[in-house]
């Protein structure tokens, strides 16, 4: 929600990492801020694990250098673009072993009408 409500102000550019392996045996699935392993190098030489920091680092220094990770004059990525939130389509680019754009991200259109429907003014956000 915080990402279409701030497309309404400014460019924001929403992604889903799904990278890595699962690290935990309880809680299946990538962990919260299981990427800042791949920025941080904690790949422990794993090839598919250079690959995607490869690619991370790629996106996060074009959006520092152009305002955007996938600009027009640099064409890695497989020339895949990472579009900006619109408001309309909720589109997020998922890093993995082969990334993609995707649309709805965890269903969130479902999820939004079950919050519009029962939340109630003044919000309070902790």
């Amino acid at each position: 929600r915080q990402a279409e409500l701030s497309s309404r102000h400014a460019p924001v550019y929403l992604y889903q990492f799904s990278a890595g392996p699962n690290k935990s045996p309880k809680f299946p699935g990538i962990a919260h801020a299981a990427e800042l392993d791949y920025l941080w190098d904690q790949s422990d030489g794993i090839e598919v694990d250079k690959s995607i920091r490869e690619q991370m680092l790629s996106l996060w220094w074009n959006f520092i250098k152009y305002k955007n990770p996938t600009p027009e004059n640099v064409t890695t990525l497989q020339n895949i673009k990472w579009p900006t939130v619109d408001t309309n389509d909720i589109k997020y680019f998922d890093i993995d072993e082969t990334s993609s754009v995707s649309s709805n991200p965890r269903n969130y259109e479902s999820v939004k009408g079950v919050l519009l429907s029962r939340l109630r003014s003044p919000y309070f956000v902790f």
